[in-house]
């Protein structure tokens, strides 16, 4: 299969790792291809940099089979609404006033990442997700 038409569904890319050679670093150069190649505007508020991705994938890969193993979520990766902490990166729950930096990780991120994900971005939504159609962001 090619890895430019993979599905990016759980159990496509677990048998991408364990069964044909993906390696993370891949498939995070081909997420941040489609990403760039994306049509629809305005999904993301915040994508984090590459030079991130590529040091988690790098962390990753460093493990031992036996831990890799071990990963239910080795290897994908998971973008969250922009009102989810992630530390160190912005959260602007769709309001630009609102933005400010998280301190910490919530627990749902860190268990994402504990299981083996790669943090790629924060999506857009309506301000505070109060919305229903997702028509009130500025972004």
């Amino acid at each position: 299969m090619s890895l430019s038409k993979i599905s990016f569904s759980l159990s496509s890319l677990n048998n991408e790792y364990q069964n044909n050679g993906l390696q993370p670093t891949t498939l995070v150069d081909l997420v941040l291809q489609r990403i760039e190649n994306c049509t629809t505007p305005n999904i993301w508020i915040f994508q984090a940099p590459a030079s991130d991705l590529q040091v988690r994938a790098q962390t990753l890969m460093s493990l031992s089979d036996d831990v890799r193993n071990s990963l239910p979520l080795f290897g994908i990766p998971f973008a969250l609404k922009d009102n989810i902490d992630v530390q160190g990166y912005p959260t602007t729950a769709g309001c630009p006033d609102f933005e400010f930096v998280a301190k910490e990780s919530a627990t749902l991120v860190k268990k994402l990442e504990e299981a083996g994900g790669i943090f790629i971005g924060k999506t857009n939504l309506d301000q505070f997700a109060c919305g229903l159609v997702g028509t009130r962001s500025p972004y």
